[in-house]
């Protein structure tokens, strides 16, 4: 038994010894992008205009942009094509993009 439980911790410092000299990196970039950086601005993947969305994706924001979607959830499209609530205030300014309002 005593064996056993020698062989036990050996191999958990072996572990540990391995656990801490791997790095994992995780890239969640889509494949086929291309990495664009410009002097002064975080690198930023570009991908060409037909891969950005799957169907799916584009025919769910078809629907999320929908008039009838919109005035389910008592919201409209303004008149420079930003989404404004029922009192007139904006939800979703023109042009937005999650990555926009960190540099804002």
């Amino acid at each position: 038994m005593q064996a056993v439980i020698t062989e036990r911790d050996k191999l958990k410092a072996q572990l540990n010894i391995l656990k801490a000299n791997t790095q994992v990196t995780v890239d969640r970039r889509p494949q086929g992008a291309i990495i664009a950086a410009t002097p002064g601005v975080q690198p930023t993947a570009v991908l060409a205009l037909s891969a950005q969305l799957t169907p799916s994706e584009r025919e769910a924001l078809h629907k999320a942009i929908s008039p009838n979607y919109l005035e389910d959830r008592g919201l409209r499209e303004g008149s420079h094509g930003e989404i404004v609530n029922e009192r007139g205030r904006t939800v979703f300014e023109v042009g937005l993009y999650p990555c926009d309002s960190q540099s804002a």
